[in-house]
């Protein structure tokens, strides 16, 4: 099994918070793997790294909550 991950300091670059982007890198995983559970995401993906792969490119989108 190859190294598949990209290099993490791609997600510092973007992101001043590590934990937001460690979130949504969950986040995204979470619902590739239930995606997956219904059969409408390619199983033979990891959901872990598919979700970082999304967030370092801005393919995941999130609001801010307001105060």
């Amino acid at each position: 099994m190859g190294n598949d991950l990209p290099p993490f300091e791609k997600v510092w670059e973007k992101f001043d918070n590590k934990y937001l982007a460690v979130y949504l890198a969950a986040l995204e995983a979470r619902r590739i793997n239930d995606l997956q559970r219904k059969h409408l995401y390619d199983p033979n993906v990891n959901p872990i790294l598919e979700g970082i792969k999304r967030v370092i490119a801005g393919e995941v989108k999130w609001k801010e909550k307001e105060s």
